[in-house]
């Protein structure tokens, strides 16, 4: 599989890090071309770790977050770094307490500028810079689904570029000539692909897209740019003034590809608002309905935004024996970044514009083993039998033989009342899968629906011991035994009757214990009760205990009885796990 493949590009390999015991990841160079300095975020133990290398020589580390732990999972996203275009400052955002706050380090002053919490978003995925150092581009989840959207800094205000149930990552600024807008990595069917709370979830692969932001219109003109079958196009971003570049394991391994990208104008969209509808090039006939729905006589307003034709070519430009895992562009300087992993060891290179790969257009990496064996599987079951099917013309008085698809008539096909994203599987003969008819499925709709009710406080039993026993009921200091033994054991008697129950909440937040201990008479007797509240990270409890000893020291045959009564309380706070 790694036959006639280079594993060493034509650059300059800025570091390598062992994983081995703990990971890198989110690498970050400097967009300036004379600077090796270097950010990323190390993983140790449950601790996250923004670590900035200035030249080799100064490593300072600009935040540290999390919760130390032997084992533990790493967190995909967070911390999130970025490089403004020019190599000035360095964002960094993190989550803390269930809040997305932020920071940007001012490279040149050496300190944290805008400490401020994002609001609008539940989580951020990916972010970068735009031209200038105040707008930075998120990728971040809002109700569900990932979206585009446009972060001001000092402004503290978001705006949303794209909404619709697809998954957008990996944005960034792209300027072609006559053309620019964010680049960013979707697994939407296509680029009209429709948008309603009823699409099936996309199984699609993840293409390049195109979004045009000049237009603040609420349509968009979204372009794809890739049409990969068997892989998906990630990291996108732009190569150089024509071309852009992205990810993809199309052949099995992960290297990278480049497009051509051209455009051309193609013309002006009309928008007509009516009421709360918003249509778009419509018919004369869709146009009156709706006046006529909205008993208007006019449209409320009308918008025009300009159309684009765009075409793209894509090829692959390196043929690697391992897979890059991360790589991002570096400023406008025509540098960017990879990072791959051999063996135990992540290596990071600083890399200019390969403009010889674009030109020869000569690089054809070779299928896998795994990857040849997937697209056989994959052809085999889009495939069907032929079978051929004689037709006789008495005007030629000639044989023609035409080639027919055989249908397969072994099994009956169902009618499905609802689509599902499972339609392209080839249907399964297991006896538990049942049809749902029409009827059934309006007697479950009319099913009364269910109710969410308050969690209140309800107890069960959690154990109940009873028996004979010689331990101890509870830690306390013991009587000094006078001279007869060290020490005089809890109630004076070596074995004892004893009786403990505890009970909690269902969610065990709330915990109660209570027990009763006798010795040979019931005159001696030691019992507790302990209340203990695990609901919050901070832990506390009370604890009451009273013992009874009956002549517990001899006095010359006068009685005497020690009552002995101790109250507790516990708290407890962790730090970590």
């Amino acid at each position: 599989d790694i036959r006639k493949r280079k594993n060493a590009p034509k650059g300059k390999r800025t570091i390598s890090e062992d994983v081995s015991k703990h990971d890198y990841y989110n690498f970050q160079i400097n967009p300036n071309s004379k600077n090796n300095t270097y950010a990323m975020v190390q993983y140790k133990k449950g601790m996250y770790s923004v670590i900035l290398n200035d030249n080799y020589y100064d490593v300072r580390t600009l935040l540290k977050k999390g919760v130390r732990v032997m084992h533990g999972d790493q967190s995909p996203n967070y911390p999130i770094i970025s490089w403004d275009v020019k190599g000035t400052r360095l964002l960094v955002i993190y989550a803390e307490n269930a809040k997305i706050k932020m920071f940007v380090w001012d490279y040149v002053a050496k300190y944290k500028r805008f400490k401020q919490e994002i609001e609008g978003v539940d989580q951020i995925l990916d972010a970068s810079f735009m031209l200038d150092a105040n707008t930075v581009i998120l990728s971040a989840v809002k109700n569900g689904h990932s979206d585009i959207f446009i972060y001001k800094i000092q402004e503290n205000k978001l705006e949303q570029i794209t909404d619709d149930i697809y998954d957008d990552l990996n944005p960034t600024y792209v300027t072609f000539p006559n053309r620019s807008g964010i680049i960013f990595s979707s697994n939407r069917p296509s680029a009209d692909a429709p948008n309603s709370d009823t699409v099936i979830p996309s199984r699609n692969r993840f293409n390049v897209f195109l979004v045009d932001i000049l237009n603040r219109s609420a349509i968009k003109q979204i372009t794809q740019l890739s049409n990969l079958q068997y892989s998906d196009a990630t990291y996108p971003m732009q190569y150089n003034v024509n071309h852009f570049t992205f990810i993809a394991d199309e052949t099995g391994i992960g290297n990278r590809y480049a497009g051509f990208f051209s455009t051309q104008r193609e013309g002006l969209d009309s928008l007509f608002y009516i009421g709360d509808e918003l249509l778009r090039n419509p018919t004369k006939n869709e146009l009156d309905s709706t006046l006529a729905a909205w008993r208007k006589e006019k449209p409320d307003s009308v918008s025009y935004f300009q159309i684009y034709k765009d075409s793209t070519y894509t090829f692959p430009i390196t043929n690697y024996q391992s897979s890059i895992l991360e790589t991002r562009i570096a400023g406008n300087n025509g540098l960017v970044s990879e990072v791959r992993r051999e063996g135990d060891y992540k290596y990071l290179f600083k890399l200019q514009v390969d403009e010889k790969a674009l030109y020869n257009r000569n690089v054809n990496p070779a299928l896998t083993n795994y990857m040849r064996e997937l697209r056989g599987i994959a052809k085999q079951q889009k495939g069907k039998p032929t079978k051929i099917k004689k037709e006789t013309t008495t005007k030629n008085t000639t044989t023609t033989e035409k080639p027919v698809a055989a249908s397969d008539t072994s099994k009956p096909k169902n009618k499905k009342v609802f689509r599902t994203e499972f339609d392209n599987e080839e249907e399964t003969t297991d006896s538990t899968v049942t049809v749902v008819t029409q009827k059934e499925a309006t007697e479950k709709e009319s099913a009364p629906k269910k109710r969410l009710f308050n969690y209140k406080l309800k107890f069960g039993t959690d154990y109940v011991l009873g028996g004979i026993t010689n331990n101890i009921l509870i830690n306390r200091y013991q009587i000094y035994g006078g001279g007869s033994g060290p020490i005089q054991l809890n109630n004076g008697n070596d074995i004892n009757w004893s009786f403990r129950v505890g009970i909690s909440d269902v969610m065990e937040d709330i915990k109660i214990v209570g027990g009763i201990r006798f010795g040979q008479s019931l005159t001696d007797k030691d019992a507790f009760i302990s209340f203990q509240n695990f609901r919050r990270r901070l832990d506390w409890g009370v604890t009451y205990y009273r013992s009874v000893i009956s002549n517990f020291f001899p006095a010359g045959g006068y009685n005497n009885r020690l009552n002995t009564n101790l109250y507790q309380v516990n708290v407890s706070y962790p730090f970590d796990e």
